[in-house]
């Protein structure tokens, strides 16, 4: 009996229960720490922030201390930003949509809020997310352009150094290539790759990694945007840094 304790003992100390979900996202976790850090960044535009998971993280896992703008159209998300950041002198919230354009867009609403965008959903490619992706509601909602935004933005925190976290399926690139006057002005962003399609008038992965060079941007990491997905890989995030940064930054 005492020889099986023993046994069961040992075989249990080699059990370890691993959180998937972390394991998923330490490598983003470390990256942004190590740039928030180098770059000296101060103020985040969140973009798509649905229910503040990625500012929570910076906070929680990060340790980034700076100002975050919080964007996110749809109302009930809003409320729920506004609520969570009451606390937080440094957490704001943005009630639109940004966009290539100013003035009203049709939104849609996704059984999974995390799918929602101004894009129609494509099953041309996969139908994995069908599910997620039903459009349960579209809404009218006020847009504008990243440059605008930031520039409101920026004269109130009087930010130096932002840094860009884009989730929009799918408007991305859109609404950096219609902020001429504010991608000069970032250390970088972060946006999500369409490995698979899963809306229309979305760029696969190499087109918008050529797009975002164009722009002046490389890479820094290749990071996943949420717990994976298996057999197939079917959308990874970027996190893209202004080209020659470092040379400006350390002289």
């Amino acid at each position: 009996m005492q020889n099986y304790l023993k046994r069961a003992v040992r075989k249990a100390g080699r059990l370890a229960v691993v959180d998937t979900a972390y394991l998923y996202s330490r490598h983003e976790q470390v990256h942004l720490k190590r740039i928030f850090r180098e770059f000296d960044v101060d103020l985040v535009i969140d973009v798509g922030a649905n229910r503040g998971q990625y500012a929570t993280m910076l906070r929680q896992r990060v340790g980034y201390k700076g100002a975050i703008v919080s964007v996110e159209p749809i109302p009930d998300l809003v409320e729920h930003l506004r609520h969570i950041s009451r606390d937080d002198p440094l957490w704001f919230v943005e009630p639109v949509v940004l966009g290539d354009r100013h003035g009203p867009h049709t939104f849609h609403i996704m059984a999974d809020s995390q799918c929602s965008s101004l894009n129609e959903p494509s099953f041309a490619e996969t139908d994995a997310f069908r599910e997620q992706l039903a459009v349960s509601d579209s809404i009218t909602v006020q847009g504008e352009t990243l440059d605008s935004l930031f520039d409101r933005w920026s004269q109130k925190i009087g930010a130096r150094n932002p840094f860009l976290k884009l989730d929009t399926q799918g408007s991305d690139l859109a609404i950096l290539s219609a902020a001429p006057d504010t991608l000069p002005k970032l250390i970088g962003f972060q946006s999500e790759l369409s490995i698979k399609r899963l809306y229309e008038n979305t760029l696969p992965m190499e087109e918008a990694l050529l797009k975002y060079k164009a722009l002046g941007f490389d890479i820094s990491a290749l990071v996943p945007n949420n717990a994976g997905h298996f057999p197939y890989l079917v959308e990874i995030d970027c996190i893209m840094l202004r080209r020659g940064l470092r040379n400006i930054t350390h002289g």
